[in-house]
């Protein structure tokens, strides 16, 4: 008995001293005083064309005042800071912060709130890609299997020549679509959105060796603010021939 006893002293004591060393290690926060936290902004980053949007919701209290932003430059690696003003008027709101002229590349963003007396939220952190010409130059124009002419009645009942466009399958590249503009036989123009689900394309009423073109829109990214487009591809339209 006298065995258990000691080691159960000897236990007792032993938690003691390690009591005693976790107490030193946190007495610095301890005599600080109480930390006031922030609600912080539970973020999502949207990407774009040399920009990026912070999207978030904030859910605790109304006394954010602003937000900080930071993250580093993917061409310089220097830190870079913006401080944005919020304007809370319910209890949970969607709050969205646009960051301009950025480098294109990875960025990795860290973001704080803040109230008016300087006490701030948990870093909460998302990311994105930003593109720029660099993603720009890497399009290509959507590419057509065939393209032929031929003589139909339209619903007035009267013969007209139409162009007609096989495009190529297109799977997983990030084309939406393509922007088609045409001379007509009655020297107007038409302009046309054919979207990438289409397989053939119609240009009717065209103007025999008429001027014809097209570019590609791309959305590299399905949260992406912007649309990216290839250099347009101009041509002459066929002749008509039965």
């Amino acid at each position: 008995m006298k065995k258990i006893i000691y080691i159960i002293i000897s236990i007792i004591v032993c938690l003691s001293y390690s009591c005693s060393d976790m107490l030193d290690n946190i007495r610095p926060y301890l005599d600080e005083g109480e930390t006031i936290y922030v609600g912080k902004l539970i973020p999502i980053a949207f990407p774009g064309k040399n920009r990026a949007m912070i999207t978030g919701i904030l859910l605790f209290g109304q006394n954010q005042v602003q937000c900080t932003i930071r993250w580093r430059n993917p061409a310089t690696l220097e830190e870079e800071v913006r401080v944005l003003p919020i304007e809370r008027h319910q209890g949970t709101e969607l709050v969205q912060f646009l960051l301009e002229n950025l480098e294109e590349g990875q960025y990795d963003f860290s973001i704080i709130t803040q109230d008016a007396e300087g006490n701030t939220s948990i870093p909460t952190t998302t990311a994105t890609y930003v593109y720029g010409e660099q993603y720009e130059a890497t399009l290509v124009n959507r590419n057509i299997k065939s393209f032929f002419t031929e003589s139909v009645l339209d619903e007035d009942g009267e013969w007209i020549w139409v162009a007609q466009i096989n495009w190529i399958v297109s799977r997983g590249d990030g084309i939406v679509g393509c922007y088609i503009k045409y001379d007509l036989n009655d020297g107007g123009t038409e302009e046309l959105f054919v979207p990438v689900s289409e397989l053939t394309t119609e240009l009717t009423n065209y103007k025999a060796n008429g001027v014809w073109e097209y570019k590609t829109a791309y959305l590299p990214d399905e949260l992406s603010l912007d649309t990216f487009y290839t250099q347009p591809v101009i041509a002459n339209l066929p002749d008509y021939s039965f």
